[in-house]
């Protein structure tokens, strides 16, 4: 075998163990990959065996790294860095194509992101996207391409491609307006009306911290800003509700435009070695453009 088989094989070994790493099982590990566990083991194996070095530790469920093996998997990591960037450098060569892996809060992934992909397709076709959602902002930039934060970014290699406001107002269905009524102030809001809030609310506004304090009827509160559009849907109660994404619910009203409106800021990021793609760029600049529109 000569060196450069031999580097391949090494690059190949490397890899594996940085994915085995991330998932703690070789089984796990295995079924992402989309190959035998016994094959996955047996590279592995060979691995430890041919530089009689070990690299994990086997437990019943698990496996762990070594202290050797937490410096293969630096190195490891350190080559997924190179060959993305060397993508990322074919890519900023080519046309606006190819896959993008988009992270945003669970709330707009339901609603606001499909309503603007229309749009977005019509001048990029050739571009396919996979979100990915949750309740709480991602931990590392691993999983993602290009991610919409409501904090302040604090990841060691993200580059911000653009910062904004997300308007958020009052709203209501049509159905709870015919049974309640329409709120003529902030008093009678807090006094005769029905919110349905995110559990967080009181901690992203301070500010507003007395209002919810002398709301008399919070009738439900959530984690999801998915269950909380829902709710309020469904007419159960009146509830803040980011501007772009009630625009694409017709049964919603707004309530109180000019007494009660809350901006709250998000960013767009992206890893650092992303930051000049094309298709990164185009999309990034897109959802500032339509965000800014509402």
């Amino acid at each position: 075998m000569d060196n450069f088989e031999r580097n391949v094989i090494l690059m190949k070994r490397m890899l594996y163990l940085v994915e085995i790493a991330k998932y703690g099982q070789i089984k796990e590990t295995a079924k992402e990959l989309r190959m035998k566990q016994s094959n996955l083991s047996k590279i592995i194996i060979d691995f430890e065996k041919d530089f009689n070095i070990k690299f994990l530790n086997r437990h019943p469920h698990s496996v762990s790294l070594t202290s050797e093996g937490e410096k293969m998997f630096q190195h490891g990591c350190e080559l997924n860095k190179i060959l993305s960037d060397i993508k990322a450098d074919l890519s900023q060569s080519s046309q606006t194509t190819g896959e993008i892996k988009l992270w945003t809060s669970e709330g707009l992934a339901s609603s606001y992101i499909p309503a603007c992909l229309p749009d977005f397709y019509q001048q990029y076709p050739e571009v396919s996207l996979t979100i990915i959602s949750s309740l709480e902002d991602p931990s590392n930039l691993n999983e993602f391409d290009l991610g919409i934060v409501f904090h302040e970014p604090q990841f060691k290699d993200a580059v911000i491609l653009s910062k904004g406001k997300l308007k958020f107002r009052l709203y209501a269905s049509k159905s709870y307006f015919a049974g309640n009524g329409y709120p003529t102030s902030i008093e009678d809001l807090q006094q005769n009306h029905k919110l349905c809030l995110r559990m967080d609310f009181e901690t992203l506004w301070p500010e507003w911290k007395e209002f919810f304090k002398n709301t008399k009827n919070i009738t439900l509160k959530t984690d999801s800003s998915n269950a909380l559009l829902n709710l309020v849907k469904n007419g159960l109660g009146i509830s803040f509700i980011p501007t772009c994404v009630a625009a694409q619910e017709e049964c919603l009203m707004s309530v109180l435009e000019k007494e009660v409106h809350i901006e709250h800021p998000f960013w767009i990021i992206c890893p650092l070695h992303l930051k000049n793609v094309k298709k990164i760029r185009a999309l990034a600049e897109f959802l500032k453009q339509t965000t800014e529109k509402l």
